[in-house]
């Protein structure tokens, strides 16, 4: 009788088992200080079943890892999320009304009625300014039933009048973000995309722009994959593709590698990566040391109050901050900061309101 093969996964503690033939498990990621659902798997037609139930594969180099399907139906920091819940009020209150019907388990209600699989609403560190679900399989749909669903409910209300009247002095208008998502001019990064062909498809077509309008100035900016490619034609316009690196950490556990790698002894370099527990870019800031270059991190969009001391710089919403700025160590600064940056954005589309006192502190931008 053949042996059974089992694989290891370091750095992680299981919580549950949820499929025997799949070896599906509902683990906390302890590299990533966040809940997953994932499939381990060495067998071929076990990991397409699941990519064609819209499993994300992972690269790893002797067995297949695959994460299961997530929704997120609110993000405190990621501006393309806020415009997509309808601008900054609305955004704010699909938000704190998802985060209070979980508590309440109002939201395992509505996803015991509405979702076709099994699910789990997933927390952990390193994700704390969203609220995310992860599904065993794709179901389209799903989250603007369940979006739909909570704005209905009476906490949306609250939560949305409690932006605009209870923290000001008279209401605001809905606001929007400053960031949008562009077409790249064909052919542009051409020679990335030749350069990346032998390990993976990649196709820089679209790009995101209007936030490096604010940027730290340094010798050289690095960029990590996958992420770093929807910021590589505006930064390239801010600064010269000549002053650009890719530092390649996620393609898998053991294959980094640089990209345009160019001379930085003595520079300053500044890092640029989504920032969920602020690990990456303690890596890269690691690497440039090593080779005598003075490192300085920029997370965009941090999801975490414990990341924040692993960043120089933060990018909240679409605003540039020095986090040493930012008293995060105070209970309830992302909220603040988020109704911060939304007071701020309704003055300048509609003149004459003044913010309360309780609300507003110094704003100390770059």
């Amino acid at each position: 009788m053949e042996k059974e093969k089992t694989v290891y996964a370091p750095e992680t503690e299981n919580l549950e088992r949820i499929d025997e033939k799949y070896n599906i498990l509902y683990r906390l990621n302890k590299d990533h200080e966040r809940e997953e659902i994932v499939s381990l798997t060495d067998e071929l037609e076990k990991a397409k079943k699941l990519m064609d139930d819209g499993w994300e594969k992972k690269n790893v180099l002797s067995y297949f890892k695959l994460l299961a399907p997530e929704i997120c139906l609110a993000d405190l920091t990621n501006p393309l999320e806020i415009e997509e819940n309808g601008g900054m009020r609305k955004n704010y209150a699909m938000y704190a009304a998802a985060k209070h019907l979980e508590r309440n388990g109002i939201l395992n209600n509505l996803l015991e009625k509405f979702s076709n699989s099994d699910y789990k609403i997933i927390n952990g560190e390193s994700i704390e300014f969203q609220s995310r679900i992860a599904l065993l399989e794709e179901q389209k749909g799903l989250k603007e039933v369940l979006k739909e669903e909570i704005r209905k409910s009476d906490f949306y209300g609250f939560f949305y009048e409690q932006l605009g009247k209870k923290h000001l002095d008279g209401d605001i208008e809905e606001v929007n973000v400053d960031v949008y998502i562009g077409n790249v001019e064909s052919g542009k990064f051409d020679d990335l995309e030749r350069h990346y062909s032998y390990i993976k498809d990649i196709s820089i077509d679209e790009n995101i722009y209007g936030l490096f309008d604010q940027l730290p100035i340094a010798d050289k900016y690095v960029l990590v994959p996958h992420a770093g490619f929807n910021y590589l034609d505006e930064l390239s316009e801010k600064v010269g593709r000549e002053k650009i690196m890719l530092y390649e950490k996620h393609f898998s556990k053991n294959g980094d590698f640089w990209v345009w790698k160019k001379d930085f002894e003595e520079e300053n370099v500044l890092i640029i990566d989504k920032c969920y527990s602020g690990k990456t870019l303690e890596w890269v800031a690691e690497q440039i040391e090593i080779e005598n270059g003075r490192p300085l991190t920029a997370g965009l969009y941090p999801k975490s109050s414990s990341s924040m001391d692993k960043m120089d710089y933060m990018y909240f919403v679409d605003e540039l901050y020095r986090t040493k700025d930012v008293d995060h160590d105070k209970k309830g600064w992302e909220i603040q900061l988020y109704k911060q940056i939304a007071w701020e954005k309704s003055v300048e589309k509609n003149r004459g309101y003044k913010p309360d006192k309780d609300l507003l502190s110094e704003k100390k931008l770059c």
